[in-house]
């Protein structure tokens, strides 16, 4: 009976070995993969990465994992690891930051309308750029803000920046 005791207790012991053993050797052909010469490791490493059980490996393993498939240049690749990790490891600061960085870009659409002043000081420079050749002009809201010789002496009159365009007329 004290033997079926000891060898119960170790049974876990050596599975949980295992189990280390084989998620080190996954990451060691991950690697392998991921240093072949450059026109054969983005293959490699995604033929490695497919094969690999994901689920059983650690915070560690998916950090090392985004930095091999960035060396491979499986950008892809990259951005899903570290997508799989943030989720599977969601208080991983480091999982997090890569999953951030490599994710989609990310695209703001503002419903605003038009700056008439634009096309304003656009019109205000086609009436009226041949009475300035030679100087440089300060424009804002379609009307002359300013002239001078030098971008210099023009910026000196001009004290508040906001909205104004500045043009050498040639």
């Amino acid at each position: 009976m004290a033997l079926n005791t000891l060898a119960e207790s170790q049974a876990p012991t050596t599975e949980a070995a295992a189990e280390e053993e084989r998620r080190a050797k996954e990451m060691r052909q991950l690697a392998a993969a991921a240093y072949q010469p450059p026109e054969k490791a983005e293959t490699a490493f995604l033929r490695v990465m497919a094969s690999i059980k994901w689920e059983a490996h650690p915070a560690e393993d998916f950090v090392r994992a985004v930095r091999l498939a960035l060396a491979a240049g499986a950008y892809l690749a990259a951005r899903k690891l570290a997508e799989d990790g943030a989720a599977k490891f969601p208080e991983h600061p480091e999982l997090r930051k890569m999953a951030w960085i490599l994710g989609p870009p990310v695209v703001t659409v503002l419903h605003e309308p038009p700056d008439v002043t634009i096309r304003a000081n656009h019109e205000w420079f086609a009436r009226h750029a041949t009475e300035y050749r030679g100087f440089w002009v300060a424009v804002r809201n379609g009307e002359l803000a300013g002239t001078a010789k030098t971008f210099r002496e023009l910026r000196e009159k001009i004290i508040d920046l906001r909205g104004v365009v500045f043009d050498k007329i040639r």
